[in-house]
């Protein structure tokens, strides 16, 4: 269970993050647990002393990536997901962003693709940047996040996330793999994707 104190430590992540990653949480539990589900989420962090109201966010408000961070811990707290789970959070937020699923879906390659949210990434996140090193012949993808001090929790999100966005662009399901990671002492996190041709 996350004390207050734990909850503190977390928003003070350096960093900031548009109000949409909230609303993506929000969509997610309502799907899953409806209208009930949201409060019961809302009244835990209430009890920790960072009250979200999902409801007043505003989309392209900046907010702490601490607060975000703590949304997601918060989720897999209140509805006892795992890693998976949280995974699935992020595979499923493309899938709710109209401007992200045209992203993929109208970039003409995976090159533009890339190039693309490493510009979407700069309007979502106040820190840290994307670099990825892909190998067309081989169909995979190396994509590592610098700067950007990103807790477990926060890995297995991302993961789902660019997992279901390259999916989108290939046409094609996507496997994926964290092989670095911040929290394990790492200077930064990097993921492994690829795909059958």
């Amino acid at each position: 269970m996350i004390t207050k104190e734990e909850a503190q430590e977390l928003i003070k992540l350096e960093g900031q993050a548009r109000g949409v990653a909230f609303q993506v949480d929000a969509h997610y539990v309502e799907k899953k647990w409806g209208k009930e589900g949201l409060a019961k989420l809302e009244s835990r962090l209430v009890d920790v002393g960072c009250p979200i109201d999902y409801n007043k966010i505003n989309s392209f408000t900046w907010y702490p990536i601490g607060l975000r961070m703590l949304s997601l811990r918060m989720i897999s707290e209140v509805f006892d997901l795992d890693d998976q789970k949280i995974k699935d959070i992020g595979y499923q937020a493309p899938q709710i962003s109209f401007f992200i699923k045209m992203l993929a879906r109208f970039s003409p390659t995976i090159r533009s693709t890339l190039e693309k949210g490493t510009e979407l990434w700069k309007r979502h996140y106040s820190r840290g940047r994307i670099e990825a090193k892909y190998d067309e012949p081989g169909k995979s993808i190396l994509i590592r996040l610098i700067d950007f001090p990103l807790p477990e929790i926060g890995c297995f999100y991302l993961e789902g996330f660019l997992q279901r966005l390259l999916e989108f662009a290939v046409g094609r399901k996507v496997k994926a793999e964290l092989i670095k990671a911040f929290y394990r002492g790492d200077p930064d996190t990097e993921f492994r994707f690829w795909w059958e041709a």
